[in-house]
């Protein structure tokens, strides 16, 4: 699975529409309930 920068902008910032599915995204990869899970290093471009 690939993850966009926009979850990791929802997660990020204070408020945003995002945040609630951000947060449980992000939370369930460090909880591995997901399937292997990379991002590209040209989200720290974007952010």
């Amino acid at each position: 699975m690939l993850l966009e920068s926009d979850i990791f902008i929802a997660y990020i910032k204070k408020e945003d529409w995002l945040k609630d599915t951000a947060t449980a995204i992000i939370e369930a990869v460090e909880n591995g309930r997901l399937p292997p899970t990379h991002a590209s290093t040209e989200i720290f471009h974007e952010i």
